[in-house]
């Protein structure tokens, strides 16, 4: 019998999201609901997130956040954050990313990118949960792994 090691089961967690994502037309233009200008808007929220850690600026982190993600992410521990773990791991630079594709999951939509940071030999995963809130497109969550 095939034992259920954690690898094992996070590469068929992995093969089924891919496998779902195409079998839905993601970024093909019968796909329905992705247009430019979505793509555009999460690139810029990414945008803003990415340059806040580079420079070590709250403000520009922050600027998309929900008031939720501004709690979880409060500005008192965003210096220790970004130092002790963001760039003690990663190096701090993301020299390149691909857009991999998007999920909507009840009101959000889940954007996935591939990274690539100067000093991490490895590929970089970027999650963006974003969503309609305060009259505009805001960050539900974010994730670097």
């Amino acid at each position: 019998m095939l034992l259920m090691t954690p690898r094992l089961i996070l590469l068929i967690v992995f093969c089924a999201l891919l496998v779902g994502c195409r079998a839905i037309g993601l970024g093909s233009p019968d796909g329905g609901e992705r247009t430019a200008g979505r793509l555009a808007a999460a690139e810029k929220l990414m945008s803003h997130i990415l340059r806040g850690l580079e420079d070590m600026d709250y403000a520009e982190f922050s600027k998309d956040f929900t008031s939720e993600m501004r709690e979880a992410f409060p500005e008192k521990g965003f210096a220790a954050f970004v130092t002790d773990n963001y760039r003690k791991k990663y190096g701090g630079v993301c020299e390149s990313r691909e857009l991999l594709g998007e999920l909507n999951v009840g009101e959000l939509t889940v954007l996935l990118w591939k990274a690539r940071y100067k000093n991490y030999k490895n590929d970089v995963l970027l999650r963006l949960d974003v969503g309609e809130a305060d009259g505009g497109v805001k960050v539900f969550r974010f994730l670097v792994q």
